[in-house]
């Protein structure tokens, strides 16, 4: 029963992803809680789409036999909430907070690739990612180290700088311990991975949750019992493996679509009970480059199903990153779509100015379990190696986005009161981000 589950859900997220493929393509012939500010967006989509490369990765004949570049970021935030507790805020007229402080080195030797990144954030630190890879050609290489998993849009499934709710139950710009492989045929991308276990805990307060990307973590009633966990959670993930297949179409003058499907599976090990659940998720995307319009869409499945105690619940699991923990629901779908114009302005100091839109929703698969959603609308402006977002976004039980009690359920059942009965909210936030790149 739990395989023809998964085989249905599969066929369910493909069916509506290349539905939505093909319909796109026919148009086209012709990118401790909520009160803690450090959010995923702290990492914005300028550093993923090329922090994870390495310089190597734009090797040709005629550069050097060997590089090699240190360099890292620095940047603050000046926010606005909108949510009940957050009067001060408002009264200050907002805050501005450090961000985040980074150092990264990223070279090759002839064939050798390199690649790593420590981030400091306010209150903790972890490494974002730490490979060494090897170019076989420009169709084939591979790494080992903490990489990038391959899943779904690349490098992030979002232009705005607080990503798309992917990200948040794991599935977006996600970051794992093992092996990944890259081959290319001509239009035809294809990424092979075997991740032995996540990217491991770094320094912070919180019991595992020191990292950059959301995964399953183990937690304790001292950290998550005031959102109900009531015995030791022991869930960690392992022995996971992925594969994403993608091809271009090339429309000429008009642009280029890429098309494609993903999936991935894995155990989930559980330390009191010394049993191994197991965790799948599939998705099928677009992205469109026509002139200066990036579209994306994509929609994804997914399901945690772990081995847990007797008498605990299997309806959520743990996640956690960027030292704080929640719980997700364990089944859902991920239904995310953006849109960004690009300008055609430069002036003095201006390379780039882009304006965007994206949405998302997790859609959970547990009746009485409310939906979470996100809308961002801003903008990207490029000056050199000073790349500000300028952001107003909203959300509906998406846990960075409301009052601190609510943060740790908004991704399970929802916001609701003791009656069970909701009390979420539309909540937003004003956010401007600079991140100075040197």
């Amino acid at each position: 029963m739990r395989l023809l589950k998964v085989i249905r859900a599969t066929r369910l997220v493909l069916h509506v992803g290349l539905a939505t493929i093909c319909s796109a393509v026919v148009l086209s012939p012709g990118p401790v809680g909520a009160e803690t500010d450090n959010s995923n967006a702290n990492a914005a989509n300028a550093e993923s789409a090329e922090s994870d490369t390495g310089s190597a990765d734009q090797q040709t004949a005629q550069e050097p036999e060997s590089s090699f570049k240190v360099g890292g970021t620095f940047g603050v935030s000046y926010l606005v909430k909108t949510w009940d507790g957050e009067k001060a805020n408002r009264n200050r007229l907002g805050d501005i907070i450090f961000d985040m402080f980074s150092v990264k080195a990223d070279g090759h030797y002839k064939s050798l690739l390199l690649s790593a990144q420590y981030r400091v954030y306010s209150g903790y630190h972890m490494l974002h990612h730490g490979f060494i890879g090897y170019k076989f050609s420009d169709q084939a290489e591979f790494d080992i180290g903490v990489s990038q998993v391959p899943f779904g849009i690349l490098p992030v499934a979002s232009h705005n700088w607080f990503y798309n709710m992917t990200y948040y139950v794991g599935l977006e710009d996600d970051y794992d311990l093992g092996i990944r492989g890259k081959l290319t045929f001509g239009d035809l991308d294809v990424r092979l991975a075997f991740y032995k276990n996540d990217e491991g805990n770094y320094t912070g307060s919180s019991l595992a949750s020191t990292r950059y990307a959301y995964d399953v973590v183990p937690s304790t009633p001292d950290e998550l019992g005031y959102a109900g966990l009531m015995a030791d959670s022991n869930n960690t993930e392992s022995n996971q493996g992925n594969i994403r297949v993608a091809y271009n179409l090339k429309h000429g003058d008009l642009g280029s679509t890429e098309i494609g499907l993903s999936g991935q599976f894995g155990g989930l090990y559980n330390g009191d009970t010394d049993r191994n659940g197991y965790h799948w998720a599939a998705a099928a995307h677009l992205i469109g480059n026509y002139g200066p319009f990036n579209l994306q869409l994509q929609g994804a499945a997914y399901q945690y199903k772990p081995e847990n105690p007797e008498g605990q619940s299997d309806t959520t699991v743990v996640m956690g990153a960027f030292d704080a923990a929640y719980f997700v629901a364990s089944e859902g779908y991920v239904l995310a779509g953006g849109l960004s114009y690009t300008l055609p302005f430069k002036a003095g100091p201006l390379d780039m100015i882009q304006v965007y839109n994206d949405y998302s929703i997790v859609i959970k698969s547990e009746d009485g379990f409310e939906n979470t959603q996100q809308n961002a609308t801003g903008s990207l402006i490029v000056a050199g190696p000073i790349y500000t977002y300028i952001d107003f976004v909203l959300g509906y039980n998406q846990p960075w986005l409301g009052p601190g009690d609510t943060y740790g359920r908004a991704l399970a059942e929802g916001t609701k009161n003791e009656d069970g009965e909701s009390t979420a909210e539309w909540n937003g936030r004003f956010n401007i981000n600079i991140t100075y790149y040197f």
